[in-house]
């Protein structure tokens, strides 16, 4: 989901021509949305909107396999409450990019990829790009993507219908084509100097807090052995069957992108670890752990070393991913590992009107990770075993 750039730059680039402002309200476009008139573009492009994550699972539930619209995740996810009122809070969303993009085409009069092929793809010579419904019919010309149940064979994993990653996943670049895009970047050569600016600072809510995140990037820094600072735009991406990594140190010129077709891949996180060492830049801070939470995953790895599971504490797209064939994967990739020594919790945040849990497993030939999303009423929409380290 390294895509959402692209998105931020196309608004950014109509802010410079005067078709809108940042400050504008999303009423002015999209009168239909709940409390738009409250919701200004930029909140939408720094995530501090409110309005509700519709892509939050890292695999694809039934309904996603099928084509949508645009206007349909607007319907369902745009006219929802908010999660929280707009400007007070932080919280990864990419419900706001596909509004952003929306509001893209109803300035420019065009569609979507038409006004970034013209505006900004061909002047970053990126000549190939396509979209991805484009190419659902066209497997021998694109990677195909890998997943996994449990750390059991490579599977052949499925692709989302045509308009779900609309605005913030569904352009098909190479990393040659990424790499082209971040020297734009490096070199200031499409935006002004004033739109770079405002996708490499730091975002801020009402109470004065920082976010962590410009527009379409992620924000870190680093001193060098000089102690001159550096800023890095960086934004991972994870879709069925892909992983990605895309850093950006502009006054460095340096940039590294890296695009791995399976999802279980450690290959990715593996460099940026290793040039995350070399920059300085420090890992994330772990919480308290909550030990219902953690007794509860111990439960799940127990139940699903036999191959079992509890599908009454599971939600309707989770039970479905259990299939037959996942857990028997399952099982064969945890037997060998030993005894279940300890459950972590490292991290839990709210998104997408869900609680997600990040732990730590070891056994006693091995350590991974889980990640789970949770719904309000309890029931866990995604437990996902994952090999890659974080």
């Amino acid at each position: 989901m390294l895509f959402r750039s692209f998105t931020a730059a196309a608004i950014l680039l109509l802010d410079e021509k005067g078709k809108l402002s940042l400050d504008d309200p999303v009423s002015k476009f999209l009168p239909e949305l709940r409390r738009s008139n409250e919701v200004t573009i930029r909140e939408l492009l720094t995530q501090t909107s409110g309005y509700r994550d519709y892509f939050t699972e890292e695999y694809l539930p039934r309904e996603r396999l099928q084509p949508t619209t645009v206007k349909a995740i607007l319907k369902r996810w745009g006219e929802a409450d908010l999660d929280f009122n707009p400007g007070t809070r932080w919280a990864y969303s990419n419900t706001n990019y596909v509004i952003a993009g929306k509001i893209l085409e109803k300035v420019s009069g065009e569609h979507y990829f038409t006004f970034l092929k013209r505006e900004l793809l061909t002047p970053a010579g990126i000549l190939d790009a396509t979209l991805t419904p484009e190419n659902t019919a066209e497997r021998s010309e694109n990677a195909v993507g890998y997943y996994r149940f449990g750390f059991g064979p490579p599977r052949e994993a499925p692709r989302a219908g045509p308009n779900w990653l609309f605005a913030m996943g569904d352009l098909v670049l190479t990393a040659q084509d990424l790499a082209n895009w971040d020297i734009t970047f490096i070199r200031r050569s499409i935006l002004s100097n004033a739109s770079y600016a405002l996708m490499s600072t730091e975002g801020t809510i009402k109470n004065g807090g920082k976010t962590g995140y410009g527009m379409g990037f992620f924000l870190q820094s680093f001193s060098d052995a000089k102690s001159v600072r550096h800023i890095i735009l960086h934004h991972p991406g994870e879709i069925s069957g892909f992983r990605a990594e895309n850093y950006i140190v502009p006054d460095a010129q340096l940039a590294l992108v890296i695009l791995t077709n399976a999802e279980y891949s450690d290959a990715n996180t593996e460099l940026a670890r290793r040039l995350s060492g070399l920059l300085g830049m420090a890992a994330p801070l772990a919480i308290q752990p909550e030990n219902s939470e953690e007794s509860r995953a111990r439960s799940m790895l127990e139940q699903l070393r036999s191959a079992k599971i509890d599908r009454s504490i599971l939600s309707r797209d989770a039970s479905e991913t259990f299939t037959p064939q996942a857990l028997h994967d399952i099982r064969q990739s945890l037997l060998p590992l030993g005894r279940l020594q300890s459950v972590k919790l490292d991290s839990s945040q709210s998104r997408g009107g869900m609680k997600h849990f990040a732990f730590t497993v070891k056994y006693e030939m091995k350590s991974f990770q889980i990640s789970e999303y949770d719904l309000p009423d309890g029931r866990i929409e995604q437990f996902m075993l994952d090999d890659a380290p974080r």
